[in-house]
């Protein structure tokens, strides 16, 4: 995060939480993102060629552990929400490549069917009282555990288990249809290409070597036609 450089005090406050789900090329990462864990942390400010780095410890919220929520289930909490925050970007991309492709092969009658067949499956349509589809189920999941701090229980953990096993295959369903096409790419590779990763100029709240990831920023390179899909879709 950059900070102002002119003179006088400036504030930089960190909401505890991570990046949210990538939403559209416009918007790579998205608002609520899941809530950091208890632990040690270190809080970087660099002003030219100077660095200076302090220590941060984010502890518990008494008011939870009085209702018996521990610092395990926090940390479980973290990794869960990281997980499904993965798969909603996933879903995102996916219903990203596959407007592309219908846009692509709006004239083609031998693939276009195939595609909208696909679509029903992943986009819940936009009329009241509609059947819920693949993303939106996703979402769901999201908001359930990424609200309150909570023991997650194994319901979610089941549904993540089965709503990814959905998702691969509905993607490896939109690969055969797309074959060789160019738009031939799994999920992960999307997340890999789009979420290259640069390291911000200011201040920075990135975790320790424990493992559980940074809060540095994300860059994303991502085609034209793919944002003005997404706005369509998701404004």
């Amino acid at each position: 995060t950059r900070l102002e450089n002119s003179a006088g005090m400036h504030r930089f406050t960190w909401d505890l939480r991570y990046p949210g789900p990538w939403q559209n090329a416009a918007r790579p990462e998205g608002p609520n993102g899941p809530m950091a864990a208890p632990g040690e942390f270190s809080v970087r400010l660099t002003v030219g060629p100077v660095t200076e780095t302090r220590p941060l410890h984010v502890i518990e919220d008494p008011r939870v552990t009085a209702d018996g929520v521990t610092t395990a289930d926090l940390r479980e909490q973290f990794e869960h929400n990281m997980q499904v925050r993965d798969l909603v970007s996933d879903v995102n991309r996916t219903v990203t490549r596959l407007r592309s492709a219908q846009a692509q092969y709006k004239s083609n009658d031998s693939i276009l069917p195939r595609l909208n067949e696909l679509s029903s499956h992943l986009v819940t349509p936009i009329i009241r009282y509609s059947k819920p589809e693949l993303q939106t189920h996703i979402t769901y999941l999201y908001s359930m555990t990424n609200n309150t701090d909570q023991k997650v229980g194994l319901d979610a953990l089941e549904r993540l288990k089965t709503l990814r096993k959905e998702l691969d295959e509905r993607v490896a369903e939109l690969n055969k249809i797309l074959g060789n096409s160019g738009l031939d790419f799994t999920a992960e590779t999307l997340r890999r290409r789009e979420n290259q990763k640069s390291k911000p100029e200011g201040a920075e709240v990135a975790e320790d070597a424990e493992g559980l990831g940074s809060a540095d920023l994300s860059v994303l390179v991502t085609y034209v036609r793919e944002a003005l899909w997404n706005y369509l879709l998701f404004y």
